[in-house]
C-alpha cells in the first residue's frame, strides 16, 4: 500500500459516507480510504465527533450519513433556558437546546439544521436571517465584574454588558432603553449601549412606556390623525351616554 501524504480528514469521511448513501462497517471505511493502523485512531475520533453532532448515526454497528434537513423558523424561548423553533407548515415545533438558544433571542428568524440527538430531533442554528429587535428595555444590574442590562422582555433570556461610562450615573434597578451593539451568537459577549433612561420601576406611567417599547407601538402620528383626535370632545354628550349601557356603580 502506498504511503499517504496527509492524515485522514473529516472531509474524507463525510464525502465517502455521502457518496455511498448506505450504512458502512468501520473496516469498509478503513479500506476505502486506504488508512494505516495509526490512522484508524484518527478515524474513530472523527466518527465519534460526527455522531455527537448528529451528522452520522449507527445502524447495527455500521455508520450511515444522516441526511440533513434544513429549515427556516422563528425562535420561541422558554423559562427553563431551552426553546423551540416554529416552522411554518410543520405541525410540531422543534426543540432548541440551551447551548443553541444562547445564539439568538425570541422572535429571531433563523436558518437551522435538524439533527437527531439521543433519538430526538433538535436544532443546530446556522445563521440568523432576521433579528426580532435592535433595542432592549431592561433594568440596570451592577456587579464587581461589570454593569449589565437585565431585559424586561421574557423573550430575551440573556443579559447585555454595558460600559462603565453608561452606568456611572445610573442607580441599580433603573429602567433604560439600550441599542444592541453585539448580538448573541457573535464572537464577543452580548453588548448594548444606553440610549434612553425611562426611570425607576415605581415611576408613574412606566408600565405604559414598557408596553409601547415591547410591542413597538408608534409614539408619533401623522398630522391628519392628530386633527381627527382633536375633534373628539373631552366630555361625552348626554345623548351618547343615554345610548350606552351604564356599568358604573
Amino acid at each position: 500500500m502506498a504511503e499517504r501524504k496527509r492524515k485522514v480528514t473529516e472531509r474524507d469521511v463525510t464525502d465517502l459516507l455521502k457518496r455511498k448513501r448506505k450504512p458502512l462497517p468501520f473496516i469498509h471505511i478503513v479500506r476505502s480510504l486506504h488508512l494505516s493502523k495509526k490512522e484508524k485512531k484518527e478515524l474513530k475520533k472523527i466518527l465519534r465527533k460526527l455522531k455527537k453532532e448528529g451528522k452520522v448515526k449507527i445502524v447495527k454497528g455500521k455508520f450511515l450519513w444522516e441526511e440533513e434537513e434544513v429549515v427556516k423558523g422563528r425562535v420561541i424561548p422558554y423559562p427553563g433556558g431551552f426553546g423551540f423553533l416554529e416552522v411554518e407548515g410543520r405541525e410540531k415545533d422543534i426543540y432548541i437546546p440551551p447551548f443553541e438558544l444562547q445564539k439568538v433571542m425570541g422572535g429571531d428568524v433563523v436558518r437551522a439544521r435538524v439533527v437527531e440527538f439521543r433519538g430526538k430531533k433538535e436544532i443546530r442554528i446556522e445563521r440568523v436571517l432576521k433579528r426580532a429587535r435592535q433595542e432592549i428595555v431592561g433594568k440596570i444590574r451592577k456587579e464587581e465584574e461589570g454593569c449589565f442590562l437585565e431585559p424586561l422582555d421574557e423573550n430575551v433570556h440573556l443579559s447585555f454588558l454595558l460600559s462603565r461610562k453608561d452606568c456611572s450615573s445610573l442607580e441599580e434597578g433603573t429602567v433604560v432603553v439600550a441599542k444592541i451593539k453585539v448580538f448573541p451568537g457573535q464572537k464577543a459577549p452580548p453588548r448594548a449601549k444606553v440610549k434612553e433612561i425611562l426611570g425607576h420601576p415605581e415611576k408613574k406611567f412606566l408600565a405604559i412606556d414598557l408596553l409601547i417599547r415591547k410591542h413597538n407601538l408608534p409614539t408619533e402620528y401623522p398630522e391628519e390623525v392628530l386633527e381627527e383626535v382633536a375633534k373628539i370632545p373631552e366630555r361625552i354628550p348626554e345623548e351618547e351616554i343615554r345610548r350606552r349601557r351604564d356599568l358604573r356603580e
